[in-house]
């Protein structure tokens, strides 16, 4: 599967998994890999994932990054490219932590 996206900052819906940032390492008809990801729990100031890849969010429950993640392929509900205002806005959200 051809895509530009490859090697670029990415969010990711995945069904039942949520959602995720990362960098798209590789994707074929079975599996989809993403590399430095963190998963977003919730968020403010984005309407939608769409929205969020375009404009980031204010604030939002994340995880730490994890190195590498694969999801299979036909669990991808949606791939945005972020752009470099949401990449800025999502890398600068603290590192949830339990209280």
């Amino acid at each position: 599967m051809k895509t530009e996206l490859i090697n670029k900052e990415i969010i990711a819906r995945i069904e039942r998994a949520g959602v995720f940032y990362g960098t798209l390492d590789y994707l074929d008809t079975e599996i989809i890999r993403m590399k430095d990801v963190r998963r977003i729990y919730s968020w403010e100031g984005a309407l939608s994932v769409t929205d969020m890849a375009v404009n980031g969010i204010s604030r939002g429950r994340i995880t730490a990054p994890v190195s590498m993640v694969e999801f299979m392929s036909n669990n991808i509900i949606e791939l945005n490219k972020c752009s470099d205002k949401a990449t800025r806005s999502i890398l600068s959200i603290e590192t949830w932590k339990r209280e």
